[in-house]
C-alpha cells in the first residue's frame, strides 16, 4: 500500500510542483579558467509564462574555485542577504538573464583541477510558484595558452581571404573611398590589438595591425589598400593637345632646313638653265 501512494505522488503530484517548461540555467555548460584569471557566466530564466520573481543560492564545490562575484541584473531588486531572492517591478520574458556570476581562481591551483558551481533550490513565479530542478556549471583549471596572432581580420568595403599565418595583404577600392573599415579580433583574449590610421588620402595607403601579448614578441599584419584613380578626361584633352603640339614643332625644325634646301636648289637649277638657253 505504501508503495502505491509513493508511486501515486511521484508520478501524479509531484510533477505538479515541477514544471519542465520553467527552469533556470547557465548560459554555458562548462567554464574552463587558467590559474589566476576570471570567467564570467549569465544566468537565465526559461519560462511558459512571463515572470516577475525568482529565487535561488549558489554553491561551489571547492575552495579552489571561489565565487568571487555576482551582478544582478538591474531590473531585479535582491529582497533577501543570505541567498537571491530577485524580484523586478515589471514582467520579464523567458530567456532574461536575471544575473551574471563570476568565478576566480588563485595563481597556485593545479592545472587540471575539477569541480562545479550549482544553483541551489530554485524556485520562479509567474502566473503561480514553480520548483525548478538544479543547475550544474562544470569548471576546469586549464593550463593559459598564450598568442600574439589574429583569429580574424576581415573587411566589408574590400573583402579578402585571411590566414594568421600570413602577414601582408594587398586589396584595391574605388577612388571614392575615403576611409578603409579593417576590423581584427586575436586569438587570446588578453591580447591587445591596434590598428593604425584607416583614411586613405593617398593611392597607395599602408594599414598595421599590431598584436600585443605580455612575454611574446608583438606580430604585425600590414594591408595595402590601393586606390583605383581615375584620370581625369579633360586633362587627357589637354596633354594630348600639348604633346600635338610638341610634335608638330619637332616636324617643322626637322623638316624645314630640307624643304628651304630643296626649294634654293629648284631656284638655282631653274637659273642656269635659262642662261644656257
Amino acid at each position: 500500500m505504501k508503495k502505491f501512494f509513493l508511486f501515486v505522488i511521484l508520478t501524479f503530484i509531484f510533477p505538479l510542483f515541477i514544471n519542465a517548461e520553467n527552469r533556470i540555467v547557465f548560459e554555458n555548460e562548462e567554464a574552463e579558467i587558467t590559474p589566476g584569471g576570471t570567467y564570467d557566466v549569465a544566468i537565465k530564466v526559461l519560462s511558459d509564462a512571463d515572470f516577475d520573481e525568482v529565487d535561488f543560492g549558489i554553491i561551489t564545490t571547492s575552495a579552489l574555485i571561489k565565487l568571487n562575484n555576482v551582478k544582478i541584473n538591474e531590473e531585479f531588486v535582491n529582497s533577501d542577504n543570505k541567498d537571491y531572492v530577485l524580484k523586478s517591478k515589471t514582467k520579464q520574458k523567458s530567456g532574461t538573464v536575471v544575473a551574471t556570476v563570476t568565478l576566480k581562481v588563485d595563481n597556485n591551483v593545479p592545472i587540471g583541477t575539477t569541480g562545479f558551481i550549482k544553483i541551489t533550490n530554485p524556485k520562479l513565479t509567474s502566473d503561480k510558484k514553480y520548483n525548478l530542478d538544479i543547475a550544474t556549471l562544470n569548471v576546469t583549471v586549464k593550463e593559459e595558452i598564450k598568442s600574439n596572432l589574429l583569429a580574424s581580420l576581415s573587411s566589408t568595403i574590400a573583402p579578402f581571404e585571411f590566414n594568421n599565418d600570413k602577414f601582408e595583404y594587398e586589396v584595391k577600392v574605388d577612388d571614392n573611398v575615403d576611409e578603409f573599415d579593417l576590423v581584427a579580433e586575436a586569438e587570446d583574449s588578453k591580447a591587445v590589438v591596434n590598428i593604425s590610421s584607416q583614411k586613405l588620402d593617398k593611392r597607395k595607403n599602408i594599414i598595421n595591425v599590431k598584436v600585443s601579448r605580455d612575454t611574446l614578441e608583438d606580430k604585425t599584419y600590414k594591408v595595402v589598400v590601393i586606390k583605383n584613380i581615375k584620370e581625369d578626361n579633360s586633362k587627357k584633352i589637354v596633354r594630348n593637345s600639348s604633346s600635338d603640339k610638341k610634335t608638330t614643332s619637332m616636324i617643322k625644325n626637322k623638316w624645314l632646313p630640307i624643304i628651304v634646301s630643296l626649294v634654293a636648289l629648284l631656284i638655282v637649277d631653274l637659273f642656269f638653265v635659262k642662261k644656257n638657253k
